[in-house]
């Protein structure tokens, strides 16, 4: 039953599960090494977004510094102001986080399923999603600090 069949190992039962055993544990270790790989990129990479977007927008504040001023010496209210700070620092802040985290997840979800960790593309996928989510949280913590900071400054 056999014949054309030259590896012992596949013709003797015992070292079978030994065999699937090493096969999974090639898969799990060929995407723990693109999933740090990709998470050491993202670090990277949010944390030079985050200081060029935040310098970004407190040079845009900083620069309407004198319009908040006339609005004010005008009569509009303080949270009027502040509201209007919010929207412009929302706008530059979170529309690049939110579409670097959707394309952040295609991509990792995209390099699992043409590896050979495919089988366990959901959870590496999921990690993924986990790690944008983190990320945002991450600006938002950013985001409301820094609005602070300019409207205490500014207004």
């Amino acid at each position: 039953p056999y014949n054309g069949n030259a590896l012992d190992a596949a013709r003797n039962w015992e070292l079978s599960p030994f065999s699937k055993g090493t096969s999974v544990d090639a898969v799990l270790d060929t995407g723990a090494v693109y999933l740090l790989l990709m998470f050491f990129i993202a670090i990277i990479s949010f944390v030079s977004a985050t200081m060029i977007i935040g310098l970004r927008v407190v040079n845009t504040i900083w620069q309407d510094e004198a319009t908040y001023k006339k609005a004010e010496f005008l009569g509009e209210k303080t949270s009027s102001l502040k509201r209007l700070v919010t929207k412009q620092m929302a706008l530059i802040f979170f529309f690049p986080v939110a579409i670097g985290s959707l394309l952040a997840i295609f991509i990792i979800n995209r390099m699992v399923d043409i590896t050979s960790a495919a089988q366990h593309s959901g959870t590496i996928t999921l990690i993924g999603v986990g790690l944008s989510l983190v990320a945002i949280v991450v600006d938002i913590c950013v985001f409301f600090a820094l609005r602070r900071k300019v409207c205490s400054e500014i207004i």
